[in-house]
């Protein structure tokens, strides 16, 4: 198997990601020029169901695509934090719940053509609510917490209600998993 190989690179932008010029020869030996982008941290993206089957989605205006998003939680993991401690956070942070049942599905990477990112997904079953407020979101956003059946989700997807990426592949690991388990 051919691989790409790097022969020289700069940085061309450094905030919250990094933003590469690459030189390259690809895996026909050709050279050339690729963008490339690093992300500084990963991401969580968690599934919650509560015990009468109902599942969690967050709702909020989206800058880049300026559209109102329907989406499972989730997050980036901050500095030294693992993913299922993220997870754990994430959750509490945007629907103010809980659970003693995480379960890990895995990894994807939304852009993999473009960027390192790597996304974990975790299933949350049995959440209940926290009890107390840990919802702690920024400035800028405006979240609403609304409760689904899973035949709802998936009729949403279909109608392009949801088409957030990290939901749809999140959701796509967790049927996998509950088909095989």
């Amino acid at each position: 198997m051919h691989e790409w190989k790097r022969t020289g690179s700069k940085v061309i932008y450094d905030k919250f990601i990094k933003l590469y010029e690459d030189n390259i020869i690809d895996p026909n030996g050709n050279p050339g020029v690729r963008n490339r982008i690093e992300i500084k941290s990963g991401s969580v993206v968690i599934i919650p169901r509560d015990k009468d089957d109902n599942f969690y989605l967050i709702g909020q205006q989206r800058y880049a695509v300026n559209e109102y998003s329907w989406e499972f939680p989730n997050g980036g993991i901050e500095n030294g934090e693992k993913p299922e401690e993220a997870a754990v956070r994430e959750l509490g942070e945007e629907t103010e719940k809980e659970t003693s049942d995480l379960h890990y599905l895995g990894y994807f990477h939304p852009v993999n053509s473009l960027m390192n990112r790597n996304v974990h997904v975790f299933f949350a079953n049995n959440v209940e609510p926290t009890g107390n407020k840990t919802w702690q979101s920024d400035d800028y956003e405006r979240l609403e917490l609304k409760m689904f059946k899973m035949s709802e989700i998936g009729a949403m997807i279909l109608n392009n209600k949801i088409s957030d990426g990290f939901t749809i592949a999140a959701l796509s690991k967790y049927n996998l998993w509950i088909k095989n388990k």
